[in-house]
């Protein structure tokens, strides 16, 4: 009995393969139940059956399952079926499986001509609209799934992908139609579950959105796709945190899902933003160090956290950042604007003047921008430049404390000016006199 116990720790409970009929199985393939049919094959296999019909579902298990190897076993076992219908789809499944294609279509045919009416022709048809899918040839996949269901509505594979394709061409009706369908047919199917979820927050339906992932997410919770799509159903009702959450757990499973990646970054900038407005420079960087490792290099964030530097006066930082951001995006004022801001106060007056002249062609109508070339050109000693440019920013200026700044540093200059201009005069006066 000590082998018995072994294989009830590998495989779980023993059943006697007297015990398991050849209905289960093909039940648990018919409904796509295929994590659940795996055991029974393994016992089926390591335990031994006379019921053939068992081996040969058990084969499409396999196959389906991307397990070849057993697959191919089953095959070996039911060699002497070789002329028989299911078995040359069953092989030609094994081509189809190694991109054997032409190998493939034609088994389908031969038996789609021989078996015209019948379900097992049906299956041929089915499975060369798997063919056509797998090439890419999507239409031609579509016309063969609806000569399928017109024979017979009950086949989860046609409807699955005929609710997809219809689904890729926004055609939400009959979308709709063949997933609902399929659902019946396939009652553990995580997969239908989620695109009708995403057919209906694209809809803007959030309710039944919400349902459907509720559905996928009890049978799959490991799905990166389904927390995605929470992730969004958060996101449409202003769920933000909740929303984030969901894409750093898709995250955490999978490091390179795009999609959570993508949406990080969106939020992060916009968490970052808040605080960045708020003054919370030390919280925003912390913020950009833990929640952001893995998107530090996304141009946005690098903006940001050169924003945060130089407003934490780590001038050099700020620089790199924003240097590596500019790079990239030239055209955006707001980082040339920050960059000059660093150049000025590195005493690097040259780099400034260019950084706020730049910032200053790509947005014209910020008075900011007019103002930081205020302040290097001042530094340089123009002071008739500088006051040139205190005036235009006042002009476009329209936050009061703004204002109130540009018009003492304006006074300023203009105090200044006139000193250079009364100190020149008495020395054209002097040297007139002598």
């Amino acid at each position: 009995m000590a082998w018995r116990n072994l294989l009830w720790l590998l495989l779980g409970p023993i059943v006697p393969t007297s015990l398991l009929a050849s209905s289960d199985v093909r039940d648990l393939l018919h409904q796509n139940r295929l994590e659940e049919a795996l055991p029974i094959c393994r016992q089926v296999e390591v335990l031994g059956t006379t019921n053939e019909d068992n081996l040969f579902a058990c084969g499409w298990v396999y196959f389906r399952s991307e397990q070849l190897n057993p697959g191919e076993k089953m095959l070996e076992r039911l060699h002497r079926h070789y002329s028989e219908a299911e078995y040359q789809l069953l092989l030609g499944y094994d081509f189809f499986k190694k991109k054997q294609y032409d190998d493939a279509k034609r088994i389908y045919d031969s038996v789609a001509a021989k078996h015209r009416r019948g379900g097992i022709g049906l299956t041929a048809q089915e499975l060369s609209g798997e063919l056509y899918e797998a090439q890419g040839q999507l239409d031609t996949a579509a016309f063969v799934y609806r000569q399928v269901i017109g024979d017979d509505p009950n086949r989860g594979t046609a409807q699955w992908g005929l609710g997809r394709y219809y689904l890729s061409h926004n055609d939400n009706s009959r979308a709709r139609q063949h997933l609902e369908r399929t659902v019946i047919l396939w009652p553990k199917h995580a997969g239908s579950r989620l695109k009708l979820a995403t057919l209906y927050l694209n809809l803007g339906d959030l309710g039944d959105a919400a349902h459907w992932l509720a559905e996928a997410y009890k049978l799959n919770k490991g799905d990166t796709q389904v927390l995605d799509q929470m992730g969004v159903l958060f996101e449409k009702k202003g769920m933000i945190n909740q929303a984030i959450k969901q894409w750093q757990k898709a995250l955490e499973l999978k490091k390179e899902d795009k999609f959570a990646k993508e949406k990080l970054s969106t939020y992060l900038s916009y968490v970052v933003d808040a605080m960045i407005e708020a003054k919370q420079f030390k919280q925003a960087l912390n913020e950009l160090d833990t929640s952001g490792k893995s998107l530090v290099t996304d141009p946005k964030l690098l903006l940001r956290r050169g924003i945060v530097y130089r407003n934490l006066n780590k001038f050099e930082k700020a620089a790199g950042d924003l240097l590596a951001y500019v790079n990239s995006n030239p055209k955006d004022g707001l980082a040339r604007r920050e960059l000059g801001i660093c150049y000025l106060n590195l005493k690097l007056n040259d780099q400034a003047l260019d950084n706020f002249s730049r910032a200053m062609e790509i947005d014209p109508t910020n008075g900011i921008n007019y103002a930081w070339l205020a302040y290097v050109l001042e530094s340089q000693g123009k002071l008739a430049d500088a006051k040139q440019a205190w005036q235009k920013s006042l002009e476009l200026m329209k936050d009061p404390k703004d204002l109130e700044r540009a018009n003492r540093r304006l006074a300023t200059v203009e105090k200044k000016l006139g000193s250079d201009q009364n100190k020149a005069r008495e020395k054209a006066e002097k040297e007139k006199n002598q």
